[in-house]
Order: structure tokens, then C-alpha cells, then sequence
């Protein structure tokens, strides 16, 4: 279950629940809230915004004009009426760029905006270069969680004309996050704003997010991040990646790199030499610490001789012949590794990339063990595909009565069902892995159940929200069924 709510926070939902009800057609200004602190204001906006999620199709914006006192005295200076720093707005498809225009932009001390799955398109490049000063974290974009499947997000770049001259600027960037935009039509104008947004915003930047991103033709601009940390290219294609392959290799200070695909979304495309382009990015990334390869075929053969992949190696990136690797590995790429690695994704990688005898990292994501699924099942939880196809490996275990850790499992199989409760494949293999968490149940003590009292419970709701997200989807309300008719029968005191 949740953690209890502190003082703090019961106070602002009761404040919250006041408000909507104000605000729910039309603007208001209520002055008296200008005694909130900016950190009460930023739990406000959450709180308010938490509660509208539930009601996608009836809310409005209007609720932002609680934060600002436009339109009222004009002898004010400012027209903000409660300090943010913060603008959470993810999965608010009323939000679009009109609200921020109206609402937000005497907000002068916000440092992270995050307007994902909202409707927004890249004109917002113009007003976020123009106005809030401190911002160092933006994320824009469609993410892989679905919504309510009455609303609709409008294009990020419109099929019409272009403006290739709204790009973003902003030099104090430090995160950047430009996810699933995507660009139906090929236009060079598009191209031209991502390349300049991300060179004019890269002084600074430490971690960029480009998945899903089909709107990118090319990355050879990349290199321009001179102290960027982090570098992730979830579902790039690998011949964007191969194009691109000697400007993220002169990103000396990457520590992360993922380069991972999902093979469930798309029509698998392979890499042309996975072994030569996995031991250059070895090679030429020394700060290199986290890699994801998975989907891909960079692990290149299942079987190989050591000695003659080295020499091969060697030989076509020009590495001396006498420099000696001592590093164990069973993927090719990874035998030019100085260091093992804090963490390698190897789930669903070709040649049972996950299944071979030494993988050099300390976490590893794959399907070959108990250990690496789960470990899959919380790295992956972002991303709903990938979740569906990993409980499908962890139903496996489940039915066939192996799993080590059912309860632990199933704890992350309900958050995953918490964050995407409207993608219906992602719920109905999630609720058959509930069904046997409970089935396991059956020989716990009373002492065992009462432990898992809220355990039980949040199962239960979870199973419930998912049988009222799907009511139409026979298999979803068969599973969620027979979940319950077990509990009834064997913790019939504990729900």
C-alpha cells in the first residue's frame, strides 16, 4: 500500500478538494493563497493535478489560475500569486500551449517542466527560450503509457508548414527529454529544429532522452555534448545508430548509454557488424558504466572463439596488436571492457544473449533467470511493451510453480499495472500473474497473511481497477474473476 499521508500533505488534498470544485469551468483569483510557500505550492499543483487525472475528459486549465494573478491589479508587479519551481503536468492532455502561454509565464524561479502526453506542439520551443530563466529540466513528448482511450494528442510537429526557426535555446539546460515525437512525413525542417534545439541547449547538458523518436534521421550532431553523462536512444533505429556511430564515440564522459529496441513494436532491424560496433563504443567510451543493448543484435554470436574475435577486433579498429584484454565475456563486444559494468540490458537480445556463461556487469536485465527478470520487470517499468513481454517470462515461473520470489514479483507486477492501467495487454498478463501470487497464499499462516494484509488488499484494487479499465475485454474480466474467487477461497479474512 501507499505510505500513510503526512499532516502536510492531508492539508493541501483538503485544500485541493476545495479548489477544484472553483476552478472546474472557469478562472479564479483567490488571493489568500498567496500565503503558500513555494514547496506548498509545487505540492499543491501535484495534488491538484493527481486528482484531474482521474477525470481527463471533464477538466479544463483553469485550475492553473490559481497560481497567478493576471488580469487582476494591475498595480501589481508580478502576476504570480503562488511560487513553483516545479511544473509537473505529464498525462494532462488539456494542457496545451495556450494554457502555458496564459497561465505560467511570469513563473520566473521554475526549474523542471515536464509536459509529456499533454497537447503541446513545438511552437513551445519559442515561449520556454523566452521565459523561465532557471529552467534546467525539460521533458516534452508522447511517452509508451497509454490514456484514456477517449482522448487524443495532436501531432508535436503539425503535418502542415513548419517554422524551422522555432527551435529551443535555453543554456543552462541540464536534462533534456524529447520522447515519441514523431514525424509521419519526412521534412527537413524538422530535422533542422532538432538539430538546432539540441546544439544551442548542449553547454550544459548531462542527460538527453531521444526514444522513441522517429522524427530523428540522423545523430551526427550528438558530439556537440561536451559533458553529457547520459545518452538514451530507446527504439532508434540501429541504421540512425550506425550513421551516427563516430559522434557518440567521441562522448568521452558518457557513463550511460542505451541503445535498446522493442522488437514488439517494431519489425526487428539488425545491426550490420554488432560486434565491431559494440567493441568501438568499448573503446571509445571510457567512463562507460550502464549499457542496454536489448532487442538488438549486438551481442553478436552465441558461440565464438575468444582469441580469434580479439584479433578481429583489433585489427578492424586499428588497436595494437600487443595491448592485452584480460576481461571474461561471452559477447564478443564486451571483451575490449577495461571494468565490468555496473549494469548491462540483455532482455530479448538475439542468440540468447542473456543465457551466456559471463556477462561482465554487476546488474543485468534479461529473461535466462528469476533474478534477471525482475531485475527487467523495475528497470523496464517505463516502458508498458517491454512490461507485458516480461510478464510473460514471469508467468512462466509462475505457473509452473519455480518462482523464488512470488510475493516481491507481484508487488512489481502491481505497480506496473498502477502506471499503465489503460493498456489492456499489459493488465491481463498482469493479472494472471496475480492469480497465482494469491494461489500461493494458500499455505501461509494466519501470522504470514496478516503480515500481507495490505499486500492483499492492494491486489485486490488492483485487480478491481483493471476489471473496470477493460470492462469489454473478456479475458481481463475472466482473470480479474477467478483472482478474486481464489482469494475468497483461500484469504477470505484478509480482503
Amino acid at each position: 500500500m501507499n505510505e500513510p499521508l503526512n499532516l502536510t500533505e492531508i492539508g493541501i488534498r483538503y485544500l485541493s478538494n476545495c479548489l477544484l470544485p472553483v476552478v472546474a469551468n472557469e478562472n479564479a483569483y483567490i488571493p489568500e493563497l498567496s500565503c503558500l510557500s513555494q514547496r506548498l505550492g509545487n505540492l499543491l499543483l501535484k495534488t491538484i493535478i493527481k486528482s484531474t487525472r482521474t477525470h481527463l475528459t471533464e477538466t479544463t486549465d483553469c485550475f492553473l489560475s490559481l497560481f497567478n494573478n493576471a488580469g487582476q491589479n494591475k498595480r501589481i508587479k508580478s502576476e504570480v500569486l503562488i511560487q513553483l519551481s516545479e511544473l509537473y503536468l505529464r498525462c494532462c492532455p488539456f494542457i496545451t500551449n495556450q494554457s502555458i502561454s496564459t497561465h505560467l509565464l511570469s513563473h520566473e524561479l521554475i526549474e523542471t517542466i515536464d509536459l509529456r502526453d499533454c497537447n503541446i506542439t513545438y511552437e513551445i520551443f519559442q515561449l520556454i527560450t523566452k521565459y523561465f530563466p532557471r529552467l534546467t529540466t525539460l521533458y516534452l513528448g508522447q511517452t509508451e503509457s497509454k490514456i484514456d482511450g477517449k482522448i487524443n494528442l495532436i501531432d508535436f510537429f503539425p503535418p502542415n508548414s513548419i517554422d524551422k526557426e522555432c527551435f529551443l535555446k535555453k543554456s543552462k539546460l541540464k536534462y533534456l527529454s524529447l520522447e515519441g515525437i514523431h514525424n509521419s512525413m519526412r521534412n527537413d525542417s524538422v530535422e533542422e529544429i532538432f538539430y538546432h534545439t539540441l546544439i544551442q541547449s548542449s553547454e550544459q547538458i548531462r542527460y538527453v532522452d531521444l526514444s522513441r523518436n522517429s522524427a530523428i534521421e540522423n545523430l551526427i550532431y550528438v558530439d556537440c555534448f561536451k559533458q553529457i553523462h547520459s545518452l538514451v536512444l530507446y527504439d532508434i533505429l540501429p541504421s540512425v545508430i550506425e550513421s551516427s556511430i563516430d559522434s557518440i564515440c567521441c562522448l568521452k564522459t558518457l557513463g550511460l548509454l542505451d541503445l535498446s529496441f522493442n522488437r514488439r513494436i517494431q519489425e526487428p532491424q539488425n545491426y550490420s557488424r554488432p560486434t565491431i560496433t559494440l567493441a568501438k563504443l568499448i573503446t571509445s567510451l571510457p567512463k562507460l558504466t550502464s549499457l542496454d543493448i536489448s532487442g538488438t543484435n549486438l551481442a553478436g554470436s552465441f558461440s565464438f572463439d575468444q582469441d580469434e574475435e580479439l584479433n578481429y577486433i583489433k585489427k578492424e579498429l586499428s588497436i595494437d596488436e600487443n595491448e592485452n584484454f584480460t576481461m571474461q565475456a561471452s559477447i564478443a563486444g564486451l571483451l575490449v571492457l577495461k571494468h565490468k559494468l555496473d549494469f548491462l540490458g540483455l532482455f530479448d537480445v538475439d542468440e540468447r544473449g542473456s543465457a551466456r556463461r559471463w556477462l561482465p556487469a554487476k546488474k543485468i536485465t534479461g529473461e535466462h533467470t528469476e533474478e534477471m527478470i525482475i531485475t527487467s520487470l523495475s528497470y523496464y517499468m517505463e516502458r508498458p511493451s517491454m512490461v507485458t513481454h516480461i510478464m510473460a517470462h514471469l508467468f512462466r515461473l509462475y505457473n509452473h510453480y519455480t518462482i523464488q520470489n512470488p510475493f516481491d514479483a507481484g508487488k512489481l507486477v502491481m505497480d506496473s499495472m498502477a502506471k499503465h492501467l489503460y493498456d489492456r495487454s499489459l493488465q491481463t498478463s498482469g493479472s494472471a500473474c496475480l492469480y497465482y501470487v494469491v494461489d500461493l497464499f494458500q499455505n501461509e499462516s494466519d501470522v504470514m497473511l496478516e503480515k500481507y494484509n495490505d499486500y492483499l488488499k492492494r491486489l485486490l484494487v488492483a485487480i478491481l481497477n483493471a476489471m473496470s479499465a477493460h470492462l469489454q475485454h473478456s479475458p481481463m474480466i475472466r482473470n480479474g474473476l477467478l483472482t478474486i474467487s481464489r482469494m475468497q477461497m483461500h484469504v477470505p479474512n484478509h480482503i
